[in-house]
């Protein structure tokens, strides 16, 4: 892979859509106390019942509050983002299945409000599922992805804990999901007028794509490269990207997530389309061809397309997962086609 320098010097000739206004700082916002009463602007009452974060650096908070016995959420929009969140959510992405919708606001607050569910993947995919339900779950997000997509959005920010179910215990047997639905839209960004954003760096460093750590264009390849790695952790139950705890908070730790990128979902051609991709301009592309020179034969890669499982009903999930991880933004397959992958059709 050393050969690929030769790739930083060969910069792509094509217009890129920028996206880099820093939001506003956030006011102090007073901590809602329990019992307390929001009246939404549709009228409806709600009750603060939990905190369920406090962050008090912005004042974010987010609650749960009760109203006509069923359970809610409300949080603080974005300082300088309330309206815009609201049309997407209200308009852009109305009735879109899987994507927890916007119920109600509180515009003198810029506060958002959702229906509250039972958990988030992050915790119940921990729990003993079969792999039937592993995959309804994996395909669920999937179709709410691609109804995202299809209208022109990117969430920028897919991971297990954004991703939302609601179950019923069922004795001794696995539980009963009545709904998965994505999450956290208040990241989501409308970019039918582009490609994308660039010049940040978007989602968790556990699950962002490797165009987002160099701050290259993000669209919607960025975000089934996310899904993918998201999925790898509700089937498998595996945090494939996860770097050592001695190494998460050190000043390179970067690096480490980039060697696991390379590693397991790198080869010569992707990195070839993704350092075409980001271009000379980006900086980052000399970090990508240092850290792919570190592959040799006392250090070689572990592609995951080349994994071996004892499951043979996982050989068509390997498929694809390596069709949403090319390293190649521009190869990697869409949310609407991964649908209509043959894992998904297959009797478990």
């Amino acid at each position: 892979m050393k050969a690929l320098a030769r790739w930083i010097r060969r910069p792509p000739k094509r217009d890129l859509s920028i996206n880099t206004a820093v939001p506003p700082a956030e006011p102090f916002r007073e901590r809602l106390q329990l019992g307390e009463t929001v009246c939404g602007d549709s009228g409806q009452t709600y009750t603060i019942e939990e905190v369920l974060l406090d962050r008090k650096e912005g004042s974010r908070f987010v609650y749960r509050a009760s109203s006509q016995k069923k359970s809610y959420v409300l949080k603080y929009s974005t300082t300088g983002y309330f309206e815009y969140s609201r049309k997407l959510m209200m308009e852009t992405l109305k009735s879109i299945p899987h994507i927890r919708p916007l119920v109600d606001t509180k515009a003198s607050l810029e506060m958002l409000i959702y229906p509250y569910l039972d958990a988030h993947l992050l915790d119940f995919a921990r729990r003993k599922l079969s792999l039937a339900t592993r995959r309804r779950i994996v395909k669920e997000t999937l179709e709410g992805l691609a109804g995202m997509h299809d209208r022109g959005v990117i969430h920028s920010d897919i991971k297990p804990n954004n991703i939302l179910i609601n179950y019923q215990e069922n004795g001794e047997d696995e539980p009963i999901i009545t709904a998965v639905q994505i999450g956290d839209m208040e990241e989501a960004v409308d970019i039918s007028a582009g490609d994308g954003i660039i010049d940040v760096v978007c989602g968790n460093q556990l699950w962002r794509s490797p165009e987002s750590w160099a701050k290259g264009l993000q669209g919607k390849p960025s975000d089934v490269y996310s899904f993918a790695i998201f999925s790898i952790y509700v089937v498998l139950k595996l945090m494939i990207l996860k770097i050592p705890a001695e190494h998460l908070n050190s000043p390179d730790a970067w690096r480490y997530f980039i060697s696991n990128h390379i590693s397991f979902f790198g080869d010569t051609k992707g990195l070839q389309g993704l350092l075409f991709y980001l271009g000379v301009e980006n900086c980052f592309t000399e970090n990508l061809v240092e850290i792919a020179g570190t592959f040799n034969a006392s250090n070689l890669r572990k592609p995951f397309s080349r994994w071996r499982f004892d499951d043979e009903r996982l050989d068509d999930f390997k498929d694809l997962v390596s069709k949403m991880t090319n390293l190649d933004p521009t190869k990697r397959i869409t949310a609407r086609e991964a649908l209509n992958h043959s894992w998904f059709s297959k009797e478990l």
